[in-house]
């Protein structure tokens, strides 16, 4: 018998089955088997689903704005702290000249540039993010440039 094992809330498939060939163990809870014709099993070229018992390559359950934009500001997110991570120790020895009671105003003029940088990506970052929120249609949500992030000088 041919079958596909795929994800019960996606639909996805995720394994082609020969039991002819092999023993499978049984489905995990969110899984599920469905029986496919010799033909449906030779065509497995592609992403298949399972929607309403019948196999197909159109995905039952598309992503939503709400799904991409959660996307969206986790890459934002991960693009903030990769960006600002080199320049972090500024910030810490700022920090610490502060909590001593010293002078910060020659490190701050040492690292004007870095910290001009790191204020321009926190905007970025800002703007980035009210834009995605903003967005309620995935043509808009498409259009949002998440690569033109500032660049250190």
């Amino acid at each position: 018998m041919k079958r596909v094992l795929y994800h019960i809330a996606t639909g996805q498939v995720m394994q082609w089955q020969d039991t002819d060939k092999f023993n499978y163990a049984e489905p995990p809870e969110d899984m599920a088997l469905l029986e496919v014709t010799e033909e449906e099993y030779a065509n497995q070229e592609g992403v298949w689903y399972v929607d309403n018992g019948k196999l197909t390559q159109t995905n039952p359950h598309p992503p939503t704005v709400a799904d991409i934009q959660a996307q969206m500001i986790a890459q934002v997110n991960a693009l903030n702290t990769q960006l600002l991570q080199p320049t972090d120790f500024i910030i810490t020895k700022i920090s610490e000249a502060t909590a001593l009671g010293q002078d910060v105003t020659a490190l701050k003029k040492k690292y004007a540039k870095q910290l001009a940088y790191r204020t321009s990506v926190r905007e970025w970052v800002a703007n980035t993010k009210a834009a995605i929120t903003a967005a309620t249609t995935m043509e808009e949500l498409e259009a949002i440039n998440l690569t033109n992030y500032p660049k250190e000088a």
